[in-house]
């Protein structure tokens, strides 16, 4: 770790410093370079499994290769010693990590470049079971952006992804006694990695291995590789300073890189997400296609925890206002409204940050909590009646809430994606009324795995408890990287601690938290790949 570029930071810049690692990985031949990515990946994801995170973002580690590209020509040294190199070049990208971070304060005061640092370099809590079935459901939208042929062909695409995720259990399970399939091991034995307990990985993947896998799952279009890997020796080149927060909006596509012996990627599912905003942002998924996933996989989320008789959806009130969900649990009320607004990506000029965030607020998050808030406005006036319609002459009663003993009301807001500190640090920018508490603003993929977590190691009082309480953490409870589940870990292991908090005071929270829910998801993650692969 680089103390120095912390201490004196007004001698270093992100551009210095990726000129600095430009200039280190130019010396080398591409192939060389292929390994020290792949090498750099391992090595990082073997670190945070011991530790607890990673000592250099995933998603720079994953970005930086796509820059390199631009800017490359073949150098002519061969790798002497890889640790060596790898504690380079990792300490360059630890050195461009915090010229980023040195601009933010991770103050409560700072929440708009904390969303800046959280969209740019942290990936969103989403399982590989979550990827897998959201490539699926949307995979019309993933054959018209691939340009694929129909749907076989994605089909093929989405495993040719969760097949490479896993090559080694895959090749080890089909081919380990194969005579053909040792002599392809032997011959790529420099080409390994090993690591106590566990078979080898490899830097990079053989494509004559790939081949042989592929044949394996009825797998027969190569082209695939050329559609998902970005071949390292047939980019264009610029002179344009290429940052880390724009490889994103150049290479959407790409899952990884490839020369013509073989492939290196990220080796950790959260590659995936990469694919996964591709097709989030792509024009085939449009607000109104967003807008029906999201209220779809919300009303099966709620409808499994509270029972399908307790979840009302799309009812309208006496004067035809719109409310996505009530869901009546015990005394509760409960109010979800789904927003599939995409997060406006945040400038790093402050100024035009917080404009820019303050107008995605106000259509989300602030249009959702006005929404719940006329719920409890009606209830006032004595309007307690929903209905099927907005038509006052064909119109229904579905829910008359005169009907039921209630005496609390909660509200919750569920996003397609995080929301960052709009959502952890709400308290900022919302407009709040006498009428109901602060409500959970959280993203479909961790609201799952929340509610997942509840059902599975407490029950759904544990949620409810959590709703309750959750209007205390805002202003209290600071999550670094703006992520819920850091929240929601905190409150399993530390509610009291809110309960009886002193007034104004603060706690920073590091990101640790989220794996005391997400703990359940390792198994998960290896069943998948049994289930569809037998591996």
């Amino acid at each position: 770790m680089n103390i120095d570029v912390i201490i004196n930071k007004e001698n270093y810049s992100v551009e210095k410093t990726i000129e600095k690692i430009i200039g280190l990985l130019c010396e080398y031949e591409y192939s060389e370079v292929m390994k020290l990515f792949a090498y750099t990946n391992i090595k990082l994801n073997s670190e945070a499994a011991k530790s607890s995170g990673y000592m250099v973002s995933p998603k720079l580690t994953r970005n930086v290769p796509f820059i390199y590209v631009t800017k490359a020509s073949s150098g002519h040294k061969k790798i002497d010693n890889i640790d060596q190199l790898f504690e380079q070049y990792s300490n360059l990208l630890d050195e461009l990590s915090k010229c980023y971070t040195n601009i933010v304060d991770f103050s409560r005061q700072d929440s708009f470049h904390k969303s800046y640092i959280s969209y740019h370099f942290d990936f969103p809590t989403i399982s590989i079971r979550q990827y897998f079935n959201f490539f699926f459901t949307n995979r019309e939208i993933l054959g018209k952006i691939y340009n694929l042929k129909n749907d076989e062909y994605v089909v093929r695409l989405i495993h040719t992804l969760f097949l490479l995720i896993n090559f080694e259990r895959a090749w080890n399970k089909n081919f380990k006694s194969s005579p053909y399939a040792n002599y392809l091991k032997w011959k790529n034995i420099n080409n390994t990695l090993n690591f106590e307990g566990s078979s080898s990985i490899y830097y990079q993947i053989p494509i004559n291995m790939i081949k042989k896998i592929f044949k394996k799952y009825k797998i027969y279009d190569l082209d695939i590789i050329d559609k998902i890997f970005l071949n390292i020796s047939n980019t264009i080149k610029t002179n344009k300073v290429i940052y880390p927060t724009e490889v994103n909006k150049l290479y959407p596509q790409y899952f990884g890189l490839r020369n013509n012996n073989s492939i290196v990627f990220m080796r950790n599912f959260n590659v995936l997400n990469s694919i996964y905003e591709f097709i989030l942002s792509s024009k085939e998924f449009n607000d109104h296609n967003k807008g029906i996933y999201l209220e779809k996989r919300t009303q099966l989320l709620l409808e499994y925890v509270f029972g399908k008789n307790n979840v009302f959806y799309k009812v309208y009130d006496e004067y035809g206002a719109e409310n996505d969900f009530i869901i009546l649990h015990q005394e509760y009320i409960i109010s979800v409204e789904c927003k599939a607004t995409r997060f406006a990506e945040p400038f790093f000029d402050e100024r035009k940050a917080h404009t820019r965030l303050v107008q995605n607020f106000k259509k989300t998050i602030q249009k959702a909590y006005d929404q719940s808030e006329r719920i409890v406005k009606n209830f006032d006036n004595g309007k307690m009646k929903f209905y099927d319609s907005d038509k006052k002459e064909k119109r229904n009663v579905v829910l008359d809430l005169s009907n039921f003993n209630f005496d609390k009301f909660q509200s919750i807001v569920v996003t397609l994606e995080k929301y960052h500190t709009l959502g952890t640090e709400l308290q900022i920018s919302i407009t709040q009324t006498k009428y109901i508490n602060l409500p959970l603003v959280i993203d479909i993929n961790s609201f799952e795995i929340l509610l997942n977590k509840c059902t599975l190691s407490y029950n759904t009082a544990k949620f409810i408890e959590y709703l309750d309480r959750r209007s205390e953490f805002y202003g209290f409870v600071y999550p670094t990287n703006a992520d819920e589940l850091d929240c929601f870990g905190y409150f399993l292991n530390y509610g009291n601690i809110i309960k009886d908090s002193v007034t104004g005071l603060s706690i920073i929270i590091g990101s640790g938290y989220s794996s005391f829910v997400t703990d359940f998801l390792e198994i998960d993650n290896y069943m998948i790949f049994n289930e569809l692969y037998g591996i």
